[in-house]
């Protein structure tokens, strides 16, 4: 049932030769990969971080209750009661 999945000995180090054989041609540029993936990946996080909360500005902040905005005007003294 799980003959299938078993690698001979002779195909892993084939594959291992393989694997290595394109880790030294393309490690030069393994770390330039690295670095695009990043600066994509940070860049499409800060816009969404930063544009998201720019745009729903306008629920910062709430209106305060018509009793704490008159108490605070009374502690200023800047209540106007007509």
């Amino acid at each position: 049932m799980w003959s299938h999945l078993i690698v001979s000995p002779t195909w892993f180090l084939l594959l291992l030769f393989l694997l290595s054989s394109l880790l030294q041609i393309y490690y030069p540029v393994i770390p330039l990969l690295f670095s695009l993936m990043w600066i994509f990946l940070v860049k499409k996080y800060l816009h969404f971080a930063v544009y998201s909360c720019l745009q729903d500005k306008s629920k910062w902040f709430g209106e305060l209750p018509w009793e704490e905005s008159l108490r605070d005007a009374h502690e200023f003294g800047k209540l106007v009661l007509f």
